[in-house]
């Protein structure tokens, strides 16, 4: 386990659990800690189902307006293979059926807008299970 809870039988011992540095919840710094050593701890491997499970309960608190604003370092969120990479260089696909039609080879447009999708097809998008506005929240693009 990354983070530990403290559990129900433990609870009348509030006061001193505070007294030596136990918080009430979880801070944003932390939860960004483990994003990075999870990060870390895979490099550019996918991450197991469970871990992914984790990985994407971590996101979704981490956007809440109670970790705003979050801390100034660099935030790791999974692409849609599954890998941990930095925030600012994955891309949120707002338009699913047009990377689709790239990936198979379609033809979108013309010209420059052809020239612009395909480039951005080429970047890495952000896991499909993490909502736009999360992602924006978290500093993806």
């Amino acid at each position: 386990p990354h983070l530990y809870v403290v559990s129900a039988d433990l609870q009348s011992f509030g006061s001193l659990l505070r007294r030596l540095g136990v918080r009430d919840r979880f801070g944003s710094s932390q939860l960004v800690r483990l994003l990075e050593d999870l990060a870390f701890r895979h490099a550019s491997a996918p991450l197991d189902s469970a871990s992914l499970e984790m990985v994407l309960s971590v996101v979704q608190q981490l956007a809440s307006p109670q970790h705003q604003p979050l801390p100034p370092t660099q935030i790791y969120l999974p692409d849609t293979a599954c890998a941990m990479v930095v925030a600012h260089e994955l891309l949120f696909d707002d338009t699913p059926w047009l990377s689709d039609s790239l990936a198979g080879g379609q033809q979108a447009a013309g010209g420059q807008a052809a020239s612009i999708l395909s480039s951005a097809s080429k970047r890495r998008r952000v896991h499909p299970s993490i909502a736009h506005e999360t992602a924006a929240r978290l500093r993806a693009q």
